[in-house]
């Protein structure tokens, strides 16, 4: 028995990494796809496996030859690519004289290549091709003698299959091919002229394209949760034992799943694949996490990370965030004792977890400095939210003065420690009574107060009338107290810092809420810009500070005109 993977694509479904890494060297769980599909065809007795290159050539070709396979692996550059067609028909003679196998590479499959080969002899056919119902690909029909008949997809729903790229060929007929083009042109062809191709129909087996981004992620996920439930607890689940559940997102791109077998579960956070050497968002989630767990503050800990497909498994911290609990505590006391839990365990972060902090570790910006305070709060509530979800069409170097005026006084006033960039109810998990913090991946060193700031004006609990809001002052002053007892600190300066800081913090939260409603389309967020506005405009005028007048009265009126949408 003899093999060709099809290795030639230039992976566009893949760009911008595959213009980096081609598509064969893509890893699942640390092991190169080409690699992986080699040892298939070993283990059902492919005696030699020839593998056609062009895209990225020297690199899958250095690939190859640094390995020692079972058997020969011949590497064979195509100058110009000949397309599945082409490259079956150029390199039959060199895999005959019986019929060899196909198969693409980039599928992930456990089906029985053995059982297919076997029944292209049993049936004595020129071709046999493996299909499947995958819906999404569904374009095949065949007759009830199981022979293909079409590649068109005009058919019945129920009676169309999907070709799995798997498939045995006689040389003959392999021969037959187009000297460039699909190997679907030549079978059509053949069908046109009376010539039958057989249909070898698996079902109950895994298959999946790793050809785009959502596939790849998939089959990395399915490769790496085994080794992870053995690293992690110390349990042996096969892989189909493990149920992936699909989870509500953030306003973040990433996908969760919680993960599960033999009653333990894990949370797999799905970030973008990383195919260059920069710091990704997934690294600095990785790098944080694992700095803030060692210095004992209260985050999940990191069971595994697959750099390339961004794939993180983490604990599983359950389902319920702070504003879930404060959503269902009537009482006042009841609120400032879980405020009180949230703070200490808070101050733990702030402080620990800045001692030993590696400022290579972050994404984006090593420090919340002027720049990150104009570019990506102020500006970002003008662009966003202001031009963007308002259509007030305003040119923020307006109020460029008032921009640089309220990043030096957070600057002047700050108490520096690990800052989480994003400390707000939605990112607090609370499991047994006790608070961990998830979402870190944007921490750096910055001001404590806007962690705080984050926290007590938070749009998604701290609305017009709310309990946590008659509680502000209480828990700023507890807070306070608190962090005087660990560190130098000056109490009028810290207070000062957390007022300027709460005016940038609902700027940034504001943009956000902008950009996610009217860009990204996740309209839940538009609910929040309202009491958002509304605190803002409270904030700025208990400041009192003529300096930043024109930025209230922006504020002002866009509470003005998002009213009037509303009402239209």
């Amino acid at each position: 028995m003899k093999a060709l993977i099809l290795s030639a694509g230039f992976g566009t479904r893949l760009l911008p990494h595959t213009g980096r890494i081609p598509k064969p060297l893509f890893c699942l769980a640390g092991r190169p796809m080409i690699d992986i599909i080699i040892s298939r065809l070993v283990a059902v007795g492919a005696e030699t496996i020839v593998i056609n290159t062009h895209h990225l050539h020297e690199m899958l070709k250095d690939h190859l030859s640094k390995n020692r396979y079972a058997v020969p692996v011949i590497c064979v550059q195509e100058p110009e690519i000949l397309g599945t067609g082409g490259a079956i028909r150029a390199n039959a003679q060199l895999l005959g004289p019986d019929p060899f196998i196909v198969i693409n590479c980039d599928i992930d499959t456990d089906i029985d290549i053995k059982d297919v080969y076997k029944t292209h002899l049993d049936n004595k056919f020129p071709v046999t091709l493996v299909l499947h119902d995958y819906r999404k690909f569904n374009t095949v029909t065949i007759n009830e003698q199981e022979f293909i008949t079409g590649f068109n997809g005009q058919a019945k729903p129920e009676s169309l299959l999907a070709f799995t790229g798997i498939q045995v060929i006689d040389v003959k007929a392999a021969l037959r091919m187009p000297k460039a083009g699909a190997s679907i042109d030549g079978y059509k062809k053949m069908i046109n002229q009376g010539e039958k191709i057989k249909a070898h129909i698996v079902k109950n087996r895994f298959w999946n394209d790793v050809g785009t981004p959502e596939g790849f992620v998939l089959s990395a996920a399915r490769c790496a949760a085994p080794d992870v439930f053995k690293a992690a607890f110390n349990l042996d689940v096969p892989i189909d034992s493990i149920d992936f559940i699909s989870l509500s997102g953030d306003g973040s791109d990433r996908k969760w799943h919680r993960v599960g077998a033999a009653g333990r579960t894990m949370i797999m956070a799905g970030h973008s694949i990383a195919s260059d050497t920069c710091t990704c968002e997934a690294d600095s989630f990785v790098n944080i996490g694992r700095h803030l767990h060692i210095r004992g503050v209260a985050v999940p800990q990191i069971f595994s990370y697959d750099r390339f497909s961004g794939l993180v498994f983490l604990e599983d911290l359950g389902d319920t965030h702070l504003c879930d609990m404060v959503s269902g505590i009537k009482n006042q006391h009841g609120i400032v004792g879980l405020y009180k839990k949230v703070i200490k365990s808070a101050a733990v972060m702030w402080v620990a977890g800045y001692k030993g902090f590696d400022r290579s570790w972050t994404f984006q910006t090593k420090e919340y400095d002027k720049d990150v305070i104009i570019q990506r709060e102020c500006l970002y509530f003008f662009s966003s939210l202001i031009n963007g979800y308002l259509k007030m069409e305003m040119d923020p170097s307006w109020f460029a003065k008032e921009f640089d005026y309220l990043a030096t006084k957070i600057l002047e006033n700050r108490v520096t420690g690990f800052m989480h960039r994003d400390f707000q109810s939605a990112n607090i998990m609370i499991r047994k009574g006790r608070p961990f913090f998830i979402d870190f991946q944007a921490g750096r060193a910055g001001p404590i107060q806007y962690d705080l700031a984050s926290l007590l004006a938070d749009p998604y609990v701290n609305r017009p009338g709310s309990m946590l809001e008659s509680l502000e002052d209480e828990l700023l002053d507890y807070a306070t107290g608190l962090l005087a007892n660990r560190i130098s600190l000056d109490s009028t300066q810290f207070i000062t810092g957390y007022r300027y800081s709460r005016i940038s913090r609902l700027l940034q939260a504001l943009g956000a809420f902008g950009f996610l409603s009217d860009v990204k389309k996740k309209t839940r967020f538009a609910a929040h810009i309202q009491p958002a506005l509304g605190n803002l405009l409270k904030y700025l005028k208990r400041l009192s500070d003529q300096n930043l007048s024109g930025l209230c009265r922006v504020v002002e009126k866009a509470g003005h005109v998002l009213a009037t949408t509303s009402q239209h």
